[in-house]
């Protein structure tokens, strides 16, 4: 995934994932934990703006994902302080490794709360827009506009009904369950993530078939 070359001679090659090797000095290893502190502070400070800036989002739903990056934030710059404070190598290197694997910043933190943006998203916005259009529809559809009811028509309208229901199962829960996952559980699995990747764009798909039903049904009833 890429490596940063530690910021003084001789310091070790960095990796997003864990330390290609802990340098043999402390002076090497606190030049190349404050490199990698500095990547790390550098990509959740960013995360962060985004997620501020992301007006899809509700308070209550950004709060939560602010919570997990401020966190990440807080506890990474503590052990990046524990590096520097460390007066022995063998300390130092215990903190330094800690830097990866005890909070998988890249592997988990920053994929956390973009697929859980992406699921409010869906759940919060997305969903409802679109099951707003089937009412608005329905209602025409059994009122003033039933002469238009085709078959054709009624398939859209019924797969517009399945793909709601897929939307809603895809999604529920799903931002919950992703923000739950902690640095131990991607150290026990690296693929705890999958399966909430898959289910989004299953819904992704799914909103995308459910625009359609109603670009469908909208362009009958004209």
């Amino acid at each position: 995934m890429g490596a940063l070359a530690g910021a003084a001679p001789g310091a070790v090659a960095l990796s997003r994932g864990v330390p290609a090797a802990v340098p043999a000095t402390l002076p090497a290893i606190q030049a190349a934990a404050a490199s990698a502190i500095t990547l790390r502070d550098s990509a959740l400070t960013a995360a962060v703006a985004a997620v501020n800036a992301n007006t899809s989002l509700g308070d209550a739903d950004r709060t939560n994902i602010l919570a997990t990056l401020n966190g990440a934030l807080t506890n990474v710059n503590a052990v990046g302080a524990a590096v520097q404070a460390d007066t022995a190598v063998p300390n130092a290197s215990a903190d330094y490794t800690a830097i990866f694997l005890n909070f998988r910043v890249f592997a988990l933190v920053i994929p956390q709360a973009r697929l859980a943006a992406a699921a409010y998203d869906l759940t919060d916005t997305v969903l409802p827009s679109l099951q707003d259009a089937q009412s608005r529809l329905s209602s025409l559809l059994s009122g003033p506009e039933q002469a238009k009811s085709s078959a054709a028509v009624q398939t859209a309208m019924a797969d517009l009904a399945k793909q709601l229901a897929a939307i809603s199962s895809a999604t529920n829960g799903l931002a919950a369950q992703v923000l739950s996952y902690k640095a131990g559980d991607w150290n026990g699995d690296s693929t705890i993530l999958a399966s909430a990747r898959a289910s989004l764009i299953s819904a992704r798909t799914s909103a995308a078939q459910a625009a359609a039903d109603v670009n469908t049904v909208v362009g009958a009833l004209q």
